[in-house]
């Protein structure tokens, strides 16, 4: 066992030892007698995948091997060779779902001879990708106890149909299997497999940015968000099942032995949200200054922040909170994507984490069904008015199987063939007659929060060249220069936070001087990328694994 949970029981190593007498299914005798070689592939981006990692701690802590391969990668298809994988996985989510696939078709022609198996959000979701050919298996929901006994009963020579959780497909049929409960204590789970993954991702292992997460699960029944689905539509589970949190020694240890083996500089929590319990909060703050004096940063829930936990969080070193404010006016915020939240608890909640001395982070969306383009306004002017220090906004994107595409497609704004875009801050797939504005408001929002004197101009240059050049080639110029503004600008905020940190910590880099490394090197990659191939996309994400906001802009 590993060192990350050489103190835990072990929950996975005996799972599916007994023979159910109507197991369905045949045998894939080729894999018995032996532990099974697992591969996983996993396209590179900013921010470190701790979902599959824990899957892979799963298997390897049932006996197994796993390894990782990291894609774009010249010689993926020959390192997947030489390892001679049984079984091969993919995680995915809506957006990106295509390209996974067509990843694992590509393999399927090179190597022909393994199990396909597809987990993640948009499996989950849509489990009828297993019709494609080269879609073996579906994990549903939670897959560390699912993908550790389908493996188990691999090696033992048993069927693999019958094993919950899965949908699996032999010879034309389709075996779809109801879901065990939730993973109840987290910390049984043990520590993500960051060994595996860094051997295989010197881009994570050296970043000195490292993520982490103390809980699973969300109170709230936020329209666009997986998280109603998840608990109702697909566990029909309730809160206490739903909400799982670990508990703050767990936690402690993690950073420790992260810091410990690998180093890491800034501690980022990827947690929906991190406030869920105020007694979690403090009791972990307190041991987070004694044992570990990182800066760090989290997500918070506005109506559930005190002045006292803020406070508290500002002194055991967090740098940056990030607070939903998704819209400005309260129907929208309420009644179509039910947040829960009212326009003090967002105002209060940025004068407490300012006051902290907390960087404060927003989140918003714009084009939201049943909206206008002032009250996208509406957002921008909240945003001001809150003195927030870093903005990020996003344009609606109606996700499967969540209540805003339900809601979308009633109101005849989203095709049943929409194609979701991987990048949620570059068009709205909505069918909206503001679409464009809130387009060209969404690249100049954050100059206009920093800068507010420029709020009066923002309606015209948002509807700027005007309804007759606007969908011409004038107008689609003119998007490109904002996105340009908008992609400068980011990165600006970026150094920021950076520096942010690093004064902290007591280093020192001019904040002028690394925005222009940043700029000219990311334009460098991107004339490599137009010229020489897509494989210089490792450079970028170089850059961008110490920047979390990176993918979140």
């Amino acid at each position: 066992m590993s060192q990350a949970t050489a103190t835990l029981e072990n929950p996975f190593a005996e799972l599916g030892r007994d023979t159910s007498p109507d197991a369905r299914g045949k045998v894939y005798a080729r894999n018995a007698g032996r532990p099974q070689r697992v591969l996983f592939v996993q396209e590179c981006v900013a921010q470190e995948p701790l979902g599959i990692q824990w899957i892979s701690r799963a298997a390897r802590d049932a006996g197994h091997s796993t390894k990782f391969v990291l894609t774009p990668d010249s010689k993926w298809i020959q390192r997947i060779k030489e390892f001679e994988p049984d079984v091969i996985g993919f995680m995915c989510t809506t957006g990106v779902h295509k390209h996974v696939m067509e990843m694992a078709k590509a393999i399927r022609k090179q190597y022909p001879n393994f199990l396909s198996v597809f987990g993640g959000h948009h499996p989950t979701f849509v489990p009828e990708i297993l019709q494609e050919p080269h879609v073996d298996v579906v994990v549903k929901g939670e897959g560390e106890q699912a993908f550790a006994e389908m493996l188990n009963n691999l090696r033992d020579g048993r069927p693999i149909g019958d094993v919950k959780n899965l949908w699996v497909k032999e010879d034309g049929h389709i075996f779809k299997n109801d879901l065990r409960p939730l993973f109840a204590n987290l910390d049984i789970n043990g520590f993500p497999d960051r060994e595996t993954l860094y051997e295989a991702a010197p881009i994570w292992a050296n970043s000195y940015r490292k993520c982490f997460q103390a809980s699973r699960g969300c109170p709230y029944k936020c329209s666009f968000c997986f998280h109603h689905a998840w608990k109702e539509k697909v566990y029909q589970a309730g809160m206490s099942e739903y909400i799982r949190i670990r508990t703050p020694e767990h936690m402690i240890r993690e950073i420790e032995w992260v810091r410990d083996t690998w180093g890491v500089k800034e501690v980022h929590f990827v947690d929906d949200i991190f406030n869920l319990r105020t007694s979690w909060v403090e009791e972990f703050c307190d041991l987070y200054m004694q044992r570990i004096k990182l800066p760090y940063s989290v997500i918070l829930q506005s109506n559930l922040l005190t002045e006292k936990v803020a406070k508290k969080l500002g002194e055991s070193g967090c740098v940056q909170a990030r607070v939903a404010f998704e819209a400005a006016n309260d129907r929208l915020r309420n009644e179509v994507l039910r947040k829960g939240t009212m326009r003090h608890h967002l105002t209060n909640s940025a004068k407490y984490i300012r006051e902290a001395g907390i960087r404060l982070t927003s989140l918003n969306i714009l084009a939201i069904p049943g909206g206008t383009f002032e009250d996208d306004l509406e957002t921008l002017k909240l945003n001001i008015e809150a003195q927030v220090k870093h903005p990020l906004v996003s344009l609606m994107q109606a996700y499967p199987e969540t209540d805003i595409n339900e809601m979308t497609r009633e109101m005849g704004l989203l095709d049943q063939a929409a194609e979701f875009n991987p990048r949620f801050n570059r068009n709205s797939i909505l069918k909206l007659e503001h679409a464009r504005w809130s387009e060209n408001l969404h690249h100049l929002f954050p100059i206009i929060v920093r800068f507010p004197w420029l709020f009066r101009f923002a309606p015209a240059l948002s509807k700027f060249p005007g309804e007759t050049l606007g969908k011409t080639f004038v107008g689609k110029l003119v998007t490109q220069f904002y996105l340009v503004c908008y992609m400068l600008f980011t990165e600006w905020l970026i150094v920021e936070l950076n520096y942010n940190w690093r004064k902290m910590l007591g280093l020192q880099k001019n904040r002028v001087v690394e925005f222009v490394q940043r700029v000219s090197g990311k334009t460098w990659i991107k004339i490599q990328q137009a010229t020489i191939g897509k494989y210089s996309k490792k450079l970028a994400l170089a850059m961008d694994a110490s920047d979390f906001t990176a993918d979140a802009h």
